[in-house]
Parts: C-alpha cells; sequence; structure tokens
C-alpha cells in the first residue's frame, strides 16, 4: 500500500514539475502515465473571464505541445488546452475520438472553438471534426502542413507484423499510410458548415505534395480556405504563420 501511496504522490509531483516547465516531451510523457491513457486533452490557462473562446494545439509526431503552443499567443482572450498524445505506438483512430468526446464537452459552452492542428495533429484533428455538430459553437480550424491525403511511404507500416509492429512510429503510420481505412473515412469526411477551416503549406516542405491535384481536390472537398507560404518548410509553417496572423 505504501509503495501505490509513493508511487502516485511522485507521479503527481512529477506532473506538477513539469507542467511548470515548457511542456516538452517529458511533460507530455508523465502527463500520459498519470492518466493512463492515449490522449488526453490538457488544460495550460484561462487568459479571459469569459467563455467566448477555447484555443485547442495538436502536435505533430515526433514532437510535444511545446511548439504548437507559440500559437496561443494568437488567442489572448481564450482558455488554452493542449491535446497531449502518444505519438509513437498508439494508432490514430482512438485519439482522434478521445478528441472528438472533448469537443463534445466544449461545443455550446464556448462561442468559438479554435483548433490549430500541425503534420498528424492537423490530420487527428479534421479527422474528429468529421460529422461533428458544434451546434451554438463556432469551429474555427486551421490546419498547418497537414497530411490531407495520407502518405504513400507509410503503406508499407500496413505490413509490418508482430514483433515489428511494436516499433516506434509504426501503429501510428499505419494511419498516415495513404491507402488506410483512416484515409478512407477522411476521403469521404463531412463537415459542419459550421467548422471554418484552413490551410497553411510550405512550398520547401517535402512531406506535404502541395502541387499535387489529390492535394489541391481535397482543399476544394472541405471548403478551405489555403495559405501556401514558398520559403517555409514543414515545421517552419507554424513561426510563419505565428508572424503573419500576429501582424492583422
Amino acid at each position: 500500500m505504501k509503495v501505490i501511496i509513493y508511487i502516485l504522490t511522485f507521479s503527481v509531483l512529477c506532473l506538477n514539475s513539469f507542467s511548470k516547465s515548457n511542456y516538452g516531451e517529458a511533460f507530455e510523457i508523465v502527463l500520459l502515465e498519470h492518466y493512463d491513457t492515449q490522449a488526453v486533452l490538457y488544460h495550460i490557462e484561462d487568459q479571459g473571464n469569459d467563455n467566448r473562446c477555447v484555443w485547442i494545439g495538436v502536435h505533430g509526431i515526433n514532437d510535444s505541445p511545446k511548439k504548437i503552443l507559440t500559437l496561443k499567443l494568437l488567442y489572448p482572450n481564450c482558455a488554452i488546452k493542449v491535446l497531449a498524445y502518444d505519438d509513437q505506438t498508439s494508432r490514430l483512430g482512438p485519439i482522434s475520438n478521445i478528441l472528438k468526446e472533448e469537443l463534445k464537452d466544449l461545443k455550446n459552452k464556448y462561442e468559438v472553438i479554435h483548433i490549430d492542428g500541425h503534420s498528424m495533429g492537423a490530420r487527428i484533428s479534421l479527422h474528429a471534426l468529421n460529422k461533428f455538430d458544434p451546434q451554438s459553437s463556432l469551429v474555427k480550424l486551421n490546419l498547418l502542413s497537414p497530411h490531407l491525403i495520407g502518405l504513400k511511404s507509410s503503406n508499407i507500416a500496413r505490413t509490418a507484423i508482430w514483433p515489428f509492429s511494436l516499433l516506434p512510429k509504426v501503429k501510428p503510420g499505419k494511419d498516415m499510410a495513404s491507402a488506410s481505412r483512416f484515409q478512407k473515412e477522411l476521403n469521404s469526411i463531412t463537415l459542419s458548415p459550421k467548422v471554418n477551416t484552413s490551410v497553411y503549406s510550405g512550398g520547401k516542405d517535402w512531406q506535404i505534395k502541395h502541387s499535387s491535384a489529390e492535394f489541391k481536390n481535397y482543399i476544394e472537398k472541405i471548403k478551405a480556405n489555403w495559405e501556401h507560404y514558398p520559403n517555409e518548410d514543414h515545421n517552419t509553417v507554424i513561426d510563419r504563420f505565428l508572424n503573419e496572423k500576429t501582424k492583422k
């Protein structure tokens, strides 16, 4: 019994310690272990005194909430939350479902729900909004360097058998694949008219086939606004997006 109490106390102390740090990978690992889950929507702070808006940041693979949190500067009066999740050994479907359930609790509570998703996080965010009814809320979705059409290079992950299927990035890779069931669900996505979507891509991003007809057709399908930054790569799109929006 003392051992269990010690472990729980240590976990809470670690969580409190990391929650005051930079919200990097150590914070995320401890948080997920603390809640024993694949993903959790973590509340960072309330920046306003009302329920007008909430912002949710969703990072990409091999990342943590630290980078995406820089965008909170664009939402000075909103509640700030991040989706912490296992981006190494979990499938994307369960993570998307967890986010969708959280969104169900937030709708009607806030007038506007802002979601900024980067890379794989953009893919998860979009999937979570499939057939989602915001009711009285408005959802503003920003997809930064998004994998809208999947990756052909990830199709090999779909063939991985045990024990190779246990390697880091293989399970999420299965759902990043262009031939995955996850992609089929994205291809048949239905978004509410109350979901306003914008896509931001970089000209030096080798991961995203932004010049392909398939990518452009998908953007038209989801009726998204599209801004292209010719000089940015997969990760610097975040900084450029922040700089551009700060000017406005």
